[in-house]
């Protein structure tokens, strides 16, 4: 009997399309180069979505360590590290297992498995492809034709340079590399560990190690990386040398022995509706970039498009809608972010100098990004921080004026979206409260103030990046089930990755920017800096709720410790002005913060006086 539909790749993405279309009674031929079971370079992690998709397909995952702890390490120092639970539980599973089942799962329900068979080249006749050219052991090439064609090869394969589709702008390929580890003495309940971020000699590289469980004593132990040409390192010698800092640094690791080669694999990163189909094709999975932007999970967005790809299959071959409205299915699901994948390249660009700005900065502390996520979901409306300067001094308002201008500008210059994001936490009336006035107005009390001074008006410009950074990190919320506020699935990685982007970029702005400043100054503004995102970091690992007063009263306290020490106050005068802006920042709405603190100083005047 001639086949209706022809799956390439026997891996998540391709047994869940066979799966669904044999259980609906398509007659399915599954085409599978390697004889399973066979391994797969895969971190091995199954998200709580990944759980629920195997469940509802009917495949249990038996004696899989249930994982209820995220670990995020510095590399160079594993023993500082932010930890953070799970509401749902994640799971683990060798590829070599996770493909077989679904395999046999496919093949029970009435699909054909081909292994140890390649598809050679597509069949493309009258503008639409027709089904695939496959070699088994012998040299014989044999045609295999169905009505449509489905593409499960993963990031690479001849078939997918072959597609008819229109790569999406902007689509990237990162590299990935793993090995096993036996024998590994786990001291506490299993936890997916991410060590960030990785390093070539003494530079920070886009990418990520990771030390994930997969039961029985055994880890998954690989690096990620997206690739920067201006640096020839070889993948193989980043994994190695993470092996060796694990075997050497690492007690867990003290009686652990590698077990197996090493496995690699291209990434594509960036999918769209319009490049995942074509008459009599669709790309799933791997082989239509869908994995996640910024971790790169992909197995639950591989299974999910399989399922759609049927869906769409099935609606196509029933007459009920065109093949390629299974590229509407992927954005629906919000499986595929068009918008974002465009300017893919140029964010990647810019989180590698933020790397190679900040880390210089945070080596030695616990990461400042890793620490957001103790807050679940990112919501775009952020909360945001407004400045409203009525009642302040005209020359005050017209100096922070100034410096939001320039930190907008600064921003913007960098990337547009960034820089509409900054705009709007300032336009937002319920913010916390602003660097730029507490700074000013604490100095304003010392001798000898000057609004005109570059020096200072840098300084308030290093702190306002500072601010919105906090905002931005503060107001996190990730959920770890991927699931987003308006209810659709990986969303809120997304969103919260792109948080965490922005409020890094910023504060290497910020550091940057610090560098020209006197040395005095320089190291005043940048405890500042430090003493802001280390409090909120505390603050967010132990709050379960909002923490914005903390933000608040943070922020105020160290901008006006900072602009009385730069005009040269007593340490002891300093600690009363941030005492006296903690407490008016909880007291009143951040647009009459400055002209509150300023009337409170005026009452002020004969003990400040005496301390000046």
């Amino acid at each position: 009997m001639k086949p209706e539909a022809i799956v390439v790749g026997a891996g998540p993405a391709g047994c869940s399309t066979a799966l669904s279309l044999a259980r609906a009674g398509v007659n399915v031929v599954l085409v599978e180069r390697s004889k399973l079971p066979r391994e797969k370079a895969c971190g091995d992690g199954l998200s709580p979505r990944a759980l629920d998709l195997l469940s509802s397909l009917g495949i249990p995952i038996p004696n899989q360590p249930a994982i209820n702890r995220l670990v995020l390490r510095t590399y160079r120092d594993p023993g500082r590290r932010a930890e953070f639970s799970c509401e749902a539980p994640w799971g683990a599973c060798r590829r070599v297992d996770l493909d077989y089942r679904m395999a046999d799962a496919a093949v029970r329900a009435g699909a054909t498995l081909r292994s140890c068979t390649t598809a050679e080249s597509l069949i493309v006749e009258n503008g639409a492809v027709q089904g695939v050219r496959t070699r088994g052991n012998t040299a014989r090439i044999d045609e295999l034709r169905a009505p449509v064609t489905v593409l499960a090869e993963g990031s690479v394969g001849a078939l997918l340079r072959q597609a008819p589709v229109v790569r999406p702008p902007g689509q990237q390929t990162a590299y990935a590399i793993r090995r096993y580890f036996e024998n590994v003495a786990w001291d506490e309940a299993p936890a997916f560990e991410i060590l960030l971020p990785i390093e070539s000699g003494s530079i920070p590289l886009m990418g990520y190690a990771w030390v994930f469980p997969v039961g029985n004593g055994a880890a998954n132990v690989g690096v990620g990386w997206l690739p920067d040409r201006t640096l020839p390192i070889r993948l193989r010698s980043m994994l190695s040398h993470f092996e060796e800092h694990l075997l050497q640094q690492d007690c867990r690791f003290a009686a652990a022995h590698r077990v197996g080669r090493a496995l690699g694999a291209p990434l594509l990163i960036g999918a769209s509706a319009a490049g995942s189909h074509a008459p009599g094709l669709l790309l799933v999975g791997d082989a239509a970039g869908l994995k996640n932007p910024f971790s790169a999970e992909g197995i639950s967005k591989a299974i999910e498009s399989g399922v759609l790809a049927s869906d769409a299959i099935l609606a196509w071959l029933g007459g009920r809608a065109p093949l390629s409205d299974y590229g509407r299915l992927l954005t629906e699901r919000r499986l595929t972010h068009d918008q974002l994948v465009p300017g893919l390249p140029s964010l990647y660009r810019l989180l590698r100098h933020v790397s190679r700005d900040l880390v210089p900065f945070v080596r030695d502390r616990t990461a400042i990004s890793a620490a957001c996520f103790a807050q679940g979901e990112f919501d775009f409306s952020l909360r945001t921080r407004g400045l409203h300067l009525r009642g302040h001094p005209p020359s005050i308002e017209r100096a922070t004026a100034d410096v939001k201008d320039r930190v907008y500008r600064l921003v913007y210059r960098e990337r547009p979206f960034f820089g509409a994001v900054v705009a709007a936490i300032g336009r937002d009336p319920r913010g916390c409260s602003p660097c730029a006035d507490a700074l000013f107005a604490a100095r304003a009390v010392l001798p000898a103030f000057d609004l005109r001074s570059p020096l200072l008006r840098r300084a308030a410009v290093c702190l306002e990046l500072a601010r919105h950074s906090a905002v931005l990190l503060d107001d996190l919320d990730v959920d770890l089930n991927e699931s987003s506020i308006d209810g659709s699935r990986g969303g809120g990685w997304i969103a919260a990755s792109i948080a965490i982007s922005l409020g890094d970029q910023l504060l290497a702005r910020c550091f940057a920017i610090n560098a020209k400043l006197p040395k005095p100054d320089r190291n005043i503004v940048a405890t500042a800096v430090v003493r802001i995102m280390e409090r909120l970091t505390t603050s967010a690992l132990r709050s379960n709720g909002s923490v914005d007063h903390e933000t608040s009263r943070v922020i105020a306290a160290e901008a006006a410790r900072a602009g009385a020490l730069i005009g040269g106050a007593s340490e002891d005068l300093a600690e009363w002005l941030a005492l006296q802006a903690e407490e008016v920042s909880l007291q009143v709405p951040p647009d009459e913060f400055a002209r509150v603190y300023l009337r409170r100083l005026d009452w002020s005047a004969p003990h400040l006086g005496a301390q000046a």
